[in-house]
């Protein structure tokens, strides 16, 4: 099971994540390090938890307002992480850039997806290896602009990432985020049926019994973040994970 750390950046600083509300969103207070300044934790994910991969949302390139490159480059060249970044991608030119910058992975995502074409371009430009799709999910109904990806389940758009290349499938529900309030799993179930490619998840995850739970479902990877800054979910409580 891959437990994977997340910083959220908006303007530069890590910043807490609720429900994906980002008009609220404020400068994080983490027991983790000294400040909000994104490699500070990053650094302490990788040293304390010895986490060798991290998600990284660029908020201000996802609501097109700017982006947080430097921050991404800081990051990459500070620590030996492994990073998954969602920086609002959604055509070939900004996915080679973000791998440029230091990503292992970029996200495309249905919150910033236009159309099932973009997808097959940033796939075809950089292959299936590098992009790892994610289903935002929020109130009941996907997150996106794409008139041809809102008619859809997310068992559909699961198997669109799948057809056309992502080499794994984030479902992440933003009315659960920095929540911890735990995952409702009947979708996640469905998708791991539907699909042969790993399922991550993320979005209200409290605890280790939760992760072990998700495990067992046939998740791959969590998304996590407000439990690690609240030290709901320890260094210790990872070790017994497989």
């Amino acid at each position: 099971m891959r437990v994977i750390p997340v910083i959220d950046v908006l303007k530069g600083k890590a910043v807490q994540a609720i429900r994906g509300e980002r008009q609220k969103y404020q400068p994080i207070k983490t027991a983790l390090a000294p400040s909000s300044e994104p490699t500070e934790i990053a650094l302490a994910f990788q040293e304390i938890y010895g986490f060798s991969e991290m998600y990284v949302a660029d908020l201000d390139a996802i609501q097109g307002v700017g982006s947080n490159f430097e921050v991404i480059k800081k990051i990459s060249n500070s620590t030996d992480l492994k990073l998954i970044i969602d920086a609002g991608i959604n055509n070939p030119k900004d996915t080679m850039r973000t791998l440029e910058a230091g990503a292992e992975k970029v996200v495309i995502a249905t919150e910033t997806l236009d159309s099932i074409k973009q997808l097959e371009e940033c796939i075809k430009a950089v292959g299936g290896q590098k992009i790892v799709g994610s289903l935002d999910y929020k109130e009941g109904r996907i997150l996106t602009k794409s008139g041809e990806l809102m008619k859809l389940k997310p068992i559909q758009v699961a198997e669109i990432f799948e057809k056309k290349g992502a080499c794994e499938i984030i479902f992440l529900e933003l009315s659960k985020v920095g929540t911890l309030q735990g995952l409702e799993t009947g979708t996640l179930k469905e998708l791991i049926q539907a699909v042969r490619i790993p399922v991550l998840t993320g979005g209200g995850i409290e605890s280790v019994r939760e992760i072990i739970g998700l495990q067992n479902l046939g998740i791959a990877g969590v998304l996590v973040a407000t439990a690690l800054h609240k030290g709901k979910i320890r260094p210790d409580d990872l070790q017994n994970l497989s």
